[in-house]
């Protein structure tokens, strides 16, 4: 299983890799006056435009399809050793992630305390229409995990995750998140968030969330609790 994880990390640093080449050459190919991704190098009278270089722009664009490709490619490879990687885990009654879940469905809280958020007593911003409640709460985040880089912090309170979880759409919403991280690893998750402010008051925070093997535990790199209201 160490070896697995292991592999796991190597090729996620392959992909760190892969996406910040990506990021340098759109940037070189996006930059002020220069032809962008796809656009024309002729001018309309179809002569080469002025005071770019078309040779670097040519083995720009061609370096980038090539590395797109890489990163599509390390993708699906890393899809299929994940899968192995947790039902490995399944398979020897460990948790599939940090969430402090397993498959016995009399497990899926943790003995902490949940914190409970009285929405309707606390003072909310008027110009914010909070259509959800709050289901989940964050109780620990571990330093330079994905969590952490998505820009969640302790105490706040999941509204919607992945735009499809929400309060009441599933009688187990720790699993159904586990599941939904499963499945996305190494994507991005849309999450909504309730958080209070310097001055005491709930905001709603729009973050992304990308489930991917680090350092630490599992590919969140926190601790989640359901809201008892």
């Amino acid at each position: 299983m160490e070896n697995s994880r292991l592999d796991l990390l190597k090729l996620d640093k392959q992909r760190l890799e892969i996406e910040k080449e990506i990021n340098e050459l759109t940037d070189f190919l996006t930059q002020p006056g220069m032809p962008g991704i796809e656009g024309n190098l002729i001018d309309k009278d179809g002569f080469p435009i002025a005071g770019v270089d078309l040779y670097a722009v040519r083995q720009a664009r061609q370096k980038l399809i090539m590395k797109q490709n890489d990163l599509k490619n390390l993708m699906n490879v890393i899809e299929v050793k994940m899968s192995k990687y947790f039902e490995d885990l399944n398979k020897e009654n460990k948790t599939e992630d940090d969430l402090n879940i397993n498959q016995n469905n009399n497990n899926y809280l943790n003995k902490e305390e949940p914190i409970a958020i009285p929405v309707l007593e606390e003072k909310i911003q008027t110009n914010i229409n909070i259509k959800k409640e709050p289901f989940i709460t964050i109780t620990e985040i571990t330093e330079k995990s994905p969590a952490e880089e998505a820009g969640l912090k302790v105490n706040d309170n999941i509204i919607t995750f992945d735009n499809v979880l929400y309060k009441g759409v599933s009688k187990n919403p720790l699993q159904t998140l586990a599941e939904i991280v499963k499945d996305k690893i190494g994507q991005d998750i849309p999450i909504d968030i309730l958080r209070k402010n310097e001055d005491n008051i709930l905001e709603v925070k729009h973050l992304t969330l990308r489930p991917h093997i680090w350092e630490g535990r599992g590919v969140l790199g926190c601790k989640l609790n359901l809201i008892m209201n």
